[in-house]
């Protein structure tokens, strides 16, 4: 890699983004700020490519999560095609220390007007089609809260619901269920809160019918996202 992602890191740091996570394969990394909505968060998240690691690209996005997953629905993202040479594809090489220094010149440059223009255009439609699974998440997890006093992993460990808890193990393997490396039992634990209480909390019950297999509804994954999203924040876990 040629990008001088230590001082990339510090200058993002400048603008009050933190660093969440780095792909350990692809070198990928992800950055988030509060935004000026308390229900929204901002991203910078870079992607790399070449032999060596040698061409880098940025984007911009608006979500509704702090440290989870940026699926689409829950996200809005646009590349910062105006900072790279190869403006189709978004790709600027990195030859030197004077070309890193120059993209991240750049790249400091033009994220405030990109994330300006994110929220203009999606603040309120991400807030109001997400308000219904935003709402469900926070029930949910404030009832874990609750009920996890000890903490969530040992409070799951321990609960003597077996079955669903098999059922959950199956479901947050299925594809398009799991949406962070390594992270299934983080997805696990969402997806047995969420069978545990869903008739309680929603007066409802997902269609988990482990013969016809899991139903993806829209709605239920987004659940599922946002409540891994609080865990993963509220047990400072490094993804």
């Amino acid at each position: 890699m040629q990008l001088n992602l230590t001082r990339t890191q510090a200058s993002l740091e400048s603008l009050g983004f933190k660093k969440v996570r780095q792909d350990i394969v692809t070198f990928q990394s992800y950055f988030v700020r509060n935004s000026s909505s308390e229900l929204l968060s901002e991203w910078i998240y870079l992607i790399f490519g070449g032999k060596k690691m040698e061409k880098v690209g940025a984007y911009a996005v608006l979500s509704a999560v702090s440290r989870g997953s940026l699926i689409k629905g829950l996200s809005e993202s646009t590349p910062l095609l105006e900072i790279a040479e190869d403006q189709e594809r978004g790709w600027t090489e990195i030859r030197n220390d004077a070309d890193s220094l120059e993209w991240e010149t750049k790249l400091l440059a033009c994220i405030p007007n990109a994330i300006n223009v994110l929220k203009t255009q999606w603040a309120t439609p991400l807030l109001q089609r997400t308000l219904s699974a935003r709402k469900a998440a926070e029930k949910y997890f404030a009832k874990l809260e609750i009920e996890a006093r000890k903490g969530i992993v040992v409070w799951y460990s321990q609960h003597p619901a077996r079955e669903l808890k098999t059922l959950a193990s199956d479901l947050s393997q299925r594809p398009g269920v799991c949406a962070l490396s390594n992270s299934h039992w983080i997805y696990e634990i969402a997806i047995f809160t969420i069978l545990l209480w869903a008739p309680e909390l929603e007066a409802r019950a997902w269609d988990f019918n482990p013969i016809r297999g899991f139903s993806l509804d829209q709605q239920l994954v987004w659940r599922i996202q946002l409540l891994v999203d609080r865990i993963i924040a509220r047990e400072n876990i490094a993804i």
